[in-house]
């Protein structure tokens, strides 16, 4: 206990058949998608006491066996990109933009464009969206 830890990975502790006592207690426990693997085997095992989260924020001294798995996420991380063959200032011409998001969960991409969600059905492959706007 009191050495700092932020997260462990699920496996830390496999090979170490003859563990008798793991005190994890007072660590600054981030409660993100890193530590959900090891949080969901932790509260499943015997003879532990009790961790709480010290971040993010909303999780702020939650006991882990009372967040959900599937709160113990990573905030998304979106990279728009413009295709750079396009001159923007060419009226009429056709603008490219690609957005990619990362985190986990998935997050979903929703365009808006002047506050109405853009058509999910213009989908051209899985992450590519083709719009025309007149």
């Amino acid at each position: 206990s009191r050495n700092r830890l932020e997260g462990l990975p699920r496996y830390v502790f496999n090979h170490m058949k003859n563990l008798k006592t793991l005190m994890l207690e007072e660590n600054p426990w981030r409660c993100d998608c890193r530590l959900r693997e090891f949080r969901s085997w932790y509260v499943g095992s015997t003879h532990r006491k009790s961790l709480s989260c010290t971040a993010p924020f909303g999780l702020k001294d939650a006991p882990w066996e009372t967040v959900p798995e599937e709160d113990f996420g990573c905030m998304p991380q979106l990279e728009i990109y413009r295709d750079d063959a396009t001159d923007i200032e060419d009226l009429g011409a056709n603008i490219t933009y690609r957005c990619v998001g990362y985190g986990d969960p998935e997050p979903e991409v929703v365009w808006d464009l002047n506050g109405k969600i853009v058509d999910q059905d213009n989908m051209m492959t899985e992450n590519e969206r083709v719009v025309k706007f007149d």
